[in-house]
């Protein structure tokens, strides 16, 4: 055997070692994408009916450094932004103004999708809004369960976790502003999204 067809074979068998198809640690079967999703305003925001609002949300594909295999990228998906409305602004969000899903281009492993949304929301009281990573379960992960930006609520109705609040808006009456006959409560003006690294 030459000293070039032996290298070749070292090359391949580490090649096999790496690659998670062929692994043989037990490990590997963890080897999957992990998407987790969070809107960037948090807590309650004031703004006037009528005015073009941006919403920053960000989905990330979670790197798991403690398993031998590295974690794959997501493909396409889809996220979902439920918006629920409160016209007397008391906390009883029970109708649903908003529910609308939106292409996220494949992530891969350790990246982040930048989504900004642009709304309008055209008549007064509070709105609350969750994004859900993943919506259509197009993506295998590790974790399924972590895939909404206020995952008690979605769940069942509560919230208990402080570092997953959901972004509640309160719109105040705007002077400037009549709302059209056939224009809807919430209008999406925008939306954009980009893929960088987390």
């Amino acid at each position: 055997m030459t000293i070039k067809s032996l290298s070749m074979v070292i090359l391949l068998s580490f090649t096999t070692l790496l690659s998670c198809d062929k692994c043989k640690d037990p490990e590997c079967k963890d080897a999957l994408a992990d998407l987790t999703t969070d809107i960037l305003i948090t807590g309650t925001t004031t703004i006037l009916a009528g005015v073009p609002f941006n919403i920053p949300n960000v989905i990330r594909n979670i790197a798991d450094a403690s398993i031998t295999c590295l974690t794959l990228s997501a493909g396409e998906s889809e996220s979902r932004v439920k918006i629920d409305y409160d016209a007397s602004s008391n906390g009883s969000f029970s109708e649903n103004k908003n529910n609308s899903n939106f292409v996220v281009p494949g992530i891969n492993a350790g990246d982040q999708a930048n989504q900004n949304y642009e709304f309008s929301f055209n008549t007064p009281g509070q709105y609350r809004l969750i994004n859900f990573g993943d919506d259509k379960g197009q993506v295998t992960e590790r974790n399924e369960g972590n895939n909404s930006s206020a995952p008690d609520i979605a769940s069942a109705g509560r919230l208990s976790e402080p570092n997953k609040q959901p972004l509640i808006i309160t719109v105040l009456p705007n002077p400037n502003y009549k709302k059209g006959i056939d224009e809807p409560d919430v209008k999406l003006i925008n939306y954009t999204v980009t893929i960088s690294p987390q």
